[in-house]
């Protein structure tokens, strides 16, 4: 991964909370459909680094084997990790803070319709742009946190508070997509579903 897409990857991340803390009227609490969520991709995870690595093998995001029908890797590859210890750690503590921040934009159905989907989604991209074999939660996280950045910001426009967050997601989104890096079409993704979910006024709290 380059330098480029390190920086653009921490730079969605924070701008994207930045956004989301904009929502915020108390201090965050866990949810527990958030937590169960959490615990649905941890536990997967930390199993496969902790007892079984055959798992990485059997589920993973493997362009040859998903094209020989073995379609489950398209979902089970977003419960798995490929990046060890730092990288499971990395990603479970991301996918932690962004199902925090986004408790009351957030929760129940519509938070894990839009992770599960869009992760899903984030590696078909994958497997059509670049066609690279992988596995973590990641694309799944930030396409969640840029979907619900969306929701944030869009009443709020042009709002100062949320107009420069956003254009440094927009440059970092654009920097992934240039890079050619797997997580530039998922937070792409993300934003073209927040705008999907405004724009039928779909209820995102429910």
């Amino acid at each position: 991964m380059s330098v480029v897409a390190v920086v653009a990857i921490w730079v969605t991340y924070l701008t994207g909370w930045t956004v989301l803390r904009q929502s915020l009227t108390r201090l965050p609490r866990p949810r527990w459909g958030a937590v169960l969520l959490w615990c649905v991709v941890a536990v997967p995870s930390l199993v496969q680094l902790l007892w079984a690595p055959e798992l990485l093998e059997w589920g993973g995001r493997d362009a040859s084997a998903i094209a020989s029908g073995e379609w489950w890797r398209l979902a089970t590859s977003i419960v798995l990790q490929d990046g060890g210890w730092f990288g499971t750690v990395f990603n479970l503590s991301m996918l932690a803070v962004t199902l925090l921040l986004i408790g009351d934009v957030c929760r129940g159905l519509t938070c894990v319709s839009v992770f599960l989907v869009g992760g899903v989604l984030a590696n078909v991209l994958t497997l059509w742009t670049t066609g690279q074999s992988g596995a973590g939660n990641s694309m799944a996280t930030m396409c969640l946190l840029a979907a619900m950045a969306v929701t944030v910001a869009w009443p709020r426009r042009p709002a100062r508070e949320v107009l420069v967050p956003c254009a440094l997601l927009v440059v970092a989104t654009l920097s992934l997509v240039v890079t050619g890096d797997e997580h530039g079409p998922a937070v792409v993704l993300g934003l073209v579903m927040g705008a999907g979910l405004v724009r039928r006024g779909l209820p995102v709290d429910g």
